[in-house]
């Protein structure tokens, strides 16, 4: 049972003192188990591993002794170890050195003493497991890094070498130790280290110099990082780190040589670049950039970020900072504005600026951005241009647009003044289908002239309009009710016009006789897309016509008109007689080629 008392081990050969030091230790709170010999203490700790200290006595009779039954346990399991001795000989004590020990106490001292130095031992036990523990995950760390690691003087001398590969090291790990680096390496290698040990003693630390050195790998690039060793009272050292740079290096090579190549091929362009250094404000341009603004690159050699933004354009200096503050927040993947910059000789140039941020600090901020800069001026002028053309168009349209509706109105006038002069009313009546017809293609006009596509337009915004102007045109129409349903379903503008005639035909017709001694009425239109056909409909809860009159002989104009025009839509029709009358016309939605 764990009481939270501290379990000891007394190993004594003398039964009266054993007993008496395990009654005075258990007085101060310990649990106390006592054998003796060290042959015993040895099987003992090799059947269980419950104890946390052994007060060992050094001399016990036959058999083992003390220090050679302690050396037999802690070889099994790391444990504090006290020696008791009646003996204060210096060889006796020395013998005790030897082993891990955690004190040495004469067995003529008091309690109290044995219980301090009981306690110490526990807590010199406790420091020994912590320190190795870190040693245990320091040397896990050490081995886990593929970079050459140092502990070196301020002279430069080894004093400890790890390395996950040897073929890195310059010379065979024997012939490091002792030696001082300005020894073993090439001189100008020998002063970047030693240069970096003399910063990092003045300042604690140093990184980033590089050298590149000839191993048993082959010739390699490193990066050194060294760092102090805190040891007041003592000589520096420090920690040298050597990491092998060589594949990032050759990158970097590779990246110089392609920017290089396309540097050349940009230089046979008409394109200027540019690189911003966004932390010290340094920027680089080529000399078609120089030549874009009517400069050479001497004179622009001096010139900032900050000077730039001042032969911007201030209407366009604006936009130009929000887009590239936006690239660098990382909302948009790529910087470019069109802005206008102003040239050597006082005019403004138009210019595409083009850019993309390459790299960031450690901090994460802005570090190295490159771009270009593309003349457009001749292409903004050319654009101004057509804007002009397309205004002026736009105006010759309207005024167009506008002499028709009037030419179209006025025939739809003179129709009606015509009319009023008529006194046969067949006559009148006919003047008044073909103004009503006129007004059909008006609305056609209008709802076309509206659209953004001349060529299409949709059945609810020519027919949903025109159905009303058709009823509100006649003189019951306040007292029609008219009911539409059309879809979005869009038509050419050559079977929208047909369409619109029958429209205006069959609505006028159930206006005419329909409603004959009725005061109200409701008529339902509708049309739209049913599978690969348009159907248009027109209902009225009329009268009805008569059984005789249908649409290959009704003797009228009108249902001609609509027969007529329904085969040039190549489509059918048919009339419904219930409660009312209903039209119901189905063609193709797309027109057969001729």
């Amino acid at each position: 049972m764990n009481t939270g008392r501290k379990r000891i081990l007394l190993v004594e050969d003398e039964a009266l003192i054993a007993m008496s030091e395990q009654s005075s230790l258990e007085d101060y709170g310990y649990d106390v188990v006592t054998v003796s010999t060290g042959e015993k203490a040895v099987a003992l700790i090799g059947e269980e591993h419950s104890f946390d200290l052994i007060l060992m006595d050094i001399n016990l009779g036959r058999g083992i002794d003390g220090t050679e039954a302690a050396a037999r346990i802690l070889a099994k399991q790391e444990m504090p170890v006290v020696f008791l001795s009646s003996h204060t000989d210096p060889e006796i004590v020395d013998k005790t050195e030897k082993i891990t020990s955690y004190g040495y106490v004469v067995k003529s001292s008091s309690i109290t003493v044995l219980d301090a130095s009981i306690k110490m031992a526990f807590k010199l036990f406790e420091a020994y497991k912590k320190t190795k523990e870190f040693n245990n995950r320091l040397e896990a760390t050490f081995n886990a890094l593929p970079d050459l690691l140092f502990e070196v003087g301020l002279d430069g001398r080894y004093y400890d070498v790890r390395s996950s590969d040897e073929n890195l090291l310059y010379k065979p790990l024997p012939d490091l130790i002792g030696k001082r680096i300005p020894e073993l390496l090439p001189p100008d290698i020998s002063s970047i280290i030693m240069a970096a040990i003399a910063e990092a003693e003045e300042q604690g630390k140093s990184f980033g110099r590089q050298y590149e050195l000839p191993v048993p790998l082959g010739r390699c690039w490193f990066e050194i990082a060294v760092s102090r060793i805190k040891s007041p009272g003592k000589e520096s050292r420090f920690i040298l780190m050597c990491r092998n740079i060589s594949d990032r290096k050759q990158v970097e090579e590779s990246l110089h040589a392609e920017r290089q190549r396309l540097a050349g091929i940009i230089e046979g362009t008409n394109i200027g670049t540019w690189e911003w250094n966004v932390e010290s404000g340094e920027t680089i341009f080529n000399e078609r950039w120089a030549e874009m603004l009517g400069y050479t690159l001497e004179e622009l050699a001096p010139i900032s970020i900050a000077t730039w933004g001042r032969l911007v354009h201030p209407e366009d200096l604006e936009r130009s900072a929000s887009l590239l503050e936006r690239h660098f927040a990382g909302e948009l993947p790529y910087y470019e504005c069109e802005s206008r910059v102003k040239h050597k000789g006082g005019h403004w140039v138009w210019v595409l600026d083009r850019g993309k941020l390459m790299s960031r600090t450690p901090e994460g901020k802005p570090l190295i951005a490159l771009g270009t800069h593309q003349d457009i001026t001749e292409r903004k002028f050319a654009e101004l241009r057509i804007k002009s053309l397309l205004a002026e168009k736009e105006l010759i349209l309207k005024e167009v647009h506008h002499r028709i509706k009037n030419n179209m109105f006025m025939i739809g006038s003179l129709l009606t003044l015509q009319a009023s002069t008529m006194a046969e009313p067949a006559a009148v009546a006919a003047l008044q289908d073909a103004r009503s017809r006129v007004q059909s293609m008006m609305v056609l006009y209008e709802k076309l002239y509206q659209a953004q596509d001349y060529n299409e337009l949709t059945l609810e915004r020519y027919l949903s309009p025109l159905a009303d102007e058709i009823v509100r045109n006649c003189s019951q129409g306040g007292a029609v009710k008219l009911e539409k349903r059309f879809d979005d379903t869009a038509l050419d503008m050559k079977r929208m016009q047909v369409i619109g005639i029958i429209v205006n035909e069959l609505i006028t017709n159930v206006m005419k006789y329909a409603f004959v001694g009725r005061s109200v009425g409701t008529i339902r239109v509708s049309a739209g897309r049913v599978g690969d056909e348009v159907e248009l409909s027109v209902s009225d809860d009329g009268v009805g016509i008569p059984e005789g009159v249908d649409f290959e002989d009704s003797g009228g104009f009108g249902l001609m008109l609509i027969n007529t025009l329904t085969k040039q839509l190549d489509g059918s029709i048919r009339m419904e007689r219930d409660r009312g009358t209903r039209v119901a016309l189905r063609f193709k939605l797309r027109d057969e080629p001729a």
